[in-house]
């Protein structure tokens, strides 16, 4: 009995935090301030932010900064590997969708925007009319990208790797802490793959099924893992097992 209890609260936190984290993730404030020139800069660059995956080759991290207070200047940073993927290809593409004021829709609205980089060339930025997507040019500065194929610590095999900054209050003025967002890749190379997008299964232009980007003041904290979640998880059932076993003697 104590065995199957075990088994089960394990399987039900196992699918808790893959719910958890198809929806929702944290954004964590920057501790070293990345270098947007497409490699890691130096080995702790990207260790302040969270990775999170997208499917089994692809991996992204992000942070947030608060550049200054007058004007208020707030800063997304991004990395994005895809650790499979190291040819030049005109279909390759990065694509970022943000609703910024994380309120779905079934169609991108007015302060909705989308950051594109197809084959490996210049950033195009869209913006949303209520039924698509239509190109804008942002603000002077509003986006940093830069990428290159080189190893890093998360691969030691050369792959793509694309870092990218967004002045939040430059894309959008009122853009808050809590907003919605779809990250997806495509390798031509490798078209039977498809887009692989976080989170799946989401549509770019289709807000309502984005995920959602929390934010946290405090430094990220030494992450837990799945088995050392599952351990804890399994010694509170025991040590309430062995409970109700004395109350039920007694």
């Amino acid at each position: 009995t104590t065995f199957c209890i075990l088994m089960l609260c394990s399987l039900l936190l196992l699918i808790n935090v893959g719910t958890i984290k198809a929806i929702e993730r944290l954004d964590w404030p920057t501790q070293v301030e990345p270098t947007i020139d497409g490699i890691w800069t130096s080995p702790d660059e990207w260790t302040d932010g969270e990775e999170t995956m997208i499917g089994e080759n692809v991996t992204f991290r992000s942070t947030w900064q608060m550049v200054s207070m007058e004007p208020l200047i707030v800063v997304t940073n991004f990395i994005i590997e895809f650790l499979t993927d190291n040819t030049n290809d005109t279909g390759d593409y990065w694509q970022m969708c943000v609703d910024s004021a994380a309120d779905g829709g079934t169609a991108p609205q007015s302060g909705d925007f989308k950051i594109e980089v197809v084959g490996h060339g210049a950033v195009v930025v869209y913006e949303g009319d209520g039924s698509g997507w239509v190109a804008v040019t942002p603000s002077e500065g509003a986006i940093t990208f830069a990428e290159s194929i080189s190893e890093s610590p998360t691969s030691s095999t050369p792959h793509w790797i694309a870092e990218f900054t967004f002045v939040k209050t430059a894309m959008v003025p009122n853009m808050g802490e809590y907003w919605a967002f779809r990250l997806a890749v495509y390798d031509e190379s490798n078209s039977g793959a498809g887009v692989q997008a976080w989170p799946p299964p989401s549509d770019p232009d289709v807000p309502d099924g984005y995920g959602y980007q929390n934010y946290s003041s405090d430094p990220i904290p030494e992450a837990l893992t799945i088995g050392v979640m599952v351990l804890l998880s399994s010694v509170s059932v025991l040590v309430g097992y062995h409970y109700f076993l004395k109350r039920k003697e007694t």
